[in-house]
């Protein structure tokens, strides 16, 4: 494991940080740096993907054995092909400032299955070698990264049923009932934390419990409407 910059490179802005952001919060560590700042792999890996990602800009993604670590907003495309084999600090590309970006910087994140938007996680593989970085402030409830995620998925969610729309609320109660089966699965060690994570386990049965009650009205609604009057 190691830093995606050269030394003297630390993370300016890290996982979690609330802000205007799709999750709600940062989704992965970003790292400040002159355009042209040599990118290096934190981790062994084969390419999964090297192409330009709307606001990511030009990113290249490895897959390191069920953890894929992306490198967004590069200066340019990288060299790399997919199937290709990356070590560990192989150079990878350059900082730039391409896609949805305010200045020079390298967007990290790492995503676990089904490595979609919303399934990032705390990034651990680029942490050696990488200055410390004092945790983002959680609030009174003093969250972990992995409860700020959480957190986050759960108010995406919600926010998907604040309309009328019937395919709107089944998106929020998939993911709901995936976050509800990843917490009954201590994917996210619910050991460790009990008290925290209980509640949160509760607020996702909530709403679960709101999700299904609003999708039931709005499937009578649409059966209604759909039904012809009876005969006489």
């Amino acid at each position: 494991m190691s830093s995606p910059l050269p030394a003297g490179y630390g993370i300016t802005t890290p996982f979690g940080k609330p802000g205007s952001w799709a999750a709600g919060y940062h989704t992965g560590d970003d790292y400040a740096a002159p355009t042209g700042t040599p990118v290096l792999a934190t981790a062994a890996g084969s390419v999964v993907a090297n192409r330009w990602d709307d606001s990511y800009g030009w990113m290249i993604e490895l897959d390191t054995g069920g953890v894929r670590h992306r490198y967004c907003h590069l200066a340019h495309q990288a060299p790399g092909r997919y199937g290709d084999r990356i070590d560990a600090g192989q150079h990878i590309g350059s900082v730039g400032s391409t896609g949805n970006s305010t200045g020079p910087h390298l967007h990290y994140e790492e995503r676990i299955a089904p490595y979609g938007y919303y399934d990032h996680r705390h990034p651990q593989l680029n942490q050696a070698g990488s200055p410390p970085t004092p945790p983002p402030d959680q609030g009174d409830d003093d969250m972990t990264p992995e409860q700020a995620t959480m957190l986050g998925n759960i108010n995406w969610a919600v926010n998907q049923i604040r309309g009328t729309d019937v395919p709107r609320i089944r998106e929020g109660t998939d993911r709901l009932s995936r976050i509800h089966a990843k917490v009954d699965e201590n994917h996210w060690g619910i050991h460790n934390d009990p008290q925290g994570l209980r509640h949160m386990l509760a607020d996702v049965r909530r709403q679960l419990d709101a999700i299904a009650a609003a999708l039931d009205v709005q499937l009578d609604e649409a059966s209604a409407v759909d039904d012809p009057p009876d005969g006489g």
